[in-house]
């Protein structure tokens, strides 16, 4: 009886197996990822298998995109809640359920989209993309963490879209005086490629880039791009100038430090260029 039984119980699970499997997926797909960063200069790559680093107070904006590969319009089903995501973070075998606020950011197309889509299906053309942003607001401690997302959410044929890329893995990093220089520089670029960037807040964190760590090429680098986009191209040409000569002199030792002299070469060859297209 045991055996017919276990019988029993190993076809049912084949059969719930098989099921699952021939469950028709949308042809449209998601992904995880950040929605702004700005790299590692003066500070190390990520460990521990993760993809990003972070430091504890600095915005870090999770990014959910649904796109369509597909040569004709799909639609995303209209839903009963404003709550299409799930989200959990991982670390060292511990498991927290978080609560994110996502808000759709639009579309790749520049098209106008629902503010959720609760109001009405959404249809994606070929090669369109809708993309919604969710802060990670929720104070969390320094560590490697791996922040999964999922859903629930289908085409209008009500197939589940799959994620193809469900979680981003970062470290994060206490905010250290070690950590200063690196932080400020991400400020300057989080102000300066902001859609209606606030050229002052650039400038001002600049300085504290200087103050922090006085001979930073980057820190020139971005003063140069503030100032050409003033239309004060002497002063650019100044500010690119400097941190060209920092580079040449390789007197950016933190730059050197974390990302060798292959990046300094590189970085040279850019400014060079800013300077004499």
């Amino acid at each position: 009886m045991a055996i017919e039984l276990r019988v029993l119980f190993t076809f049912a699970a084949a059969l719930t197996s098989l099921s699952a499997a021939q469950t028709p997926r949308s042809p449209l797909f998601a992904a995880v990822g950040p929605d702004e960063y700005f790299g590692e200069a003066y500070t190390n790559v990520p460990e521990d298998n993760a993809s990003y680093v972070f430091f504890v107070g600095e915005p870090i904006l999770l990014r959910i995109t649904i796109a369509n590969e597909q040569t004709s319009d799909l639609s995303l089903s209209q839903t009963s809640s404003d709550d299409v995501f799930g989200f959990e973070l991982l670390s060292n075998g511990m498991r927290h359920r978080m609560a994110l606020t996502c808000v759709v950011k639009g579309t790749d197309a520049g098209q106008p989209s629902p503010r959720s889509l609760m109001e009405a299906p959404v249809r994606l053309a070929p090669s369109q993309r809708l993309v919604w942003v969710c802060p990670v607001d929720e104070p969390i401690p320094p560590g490697n963490y791996r922040l999964r997302a999922h859903t629930d959410i289908t085409d209008i044929d009500e197939r589940p879209i799959a994620l193809r890329v469900e979680s981003l893995a970062f470290n994060l990093r206490a905010a250290t005086p070690a950590s200063r220089a690196e932080i400020v520089r991400r400020e300057a670029m989080r102000h300066l490629i902001s859609r209606e960037p606030n050229l002052l807040f650039v400038e001002a964190a600049v300085q504290r880039l200087l103050k922090s760590h006085p001979t930073s090429s980057l820190a020139y680098l971005i003063r140069g791009h503030v100032q050409r986009l003033m239309g004060k191209e002497t002063e650019a040409l100044a500010a690119f100038g400097r941190a060209l000569e920092i580079l040449e002199r390789e007197e950016d030792q933190l730059l050197l430090k974390f990302k060798g002299q292959n990046f300094a070469n590189e970085t040279k060859a850019t400014v060079r260029r800013l300077i004499d297209p």
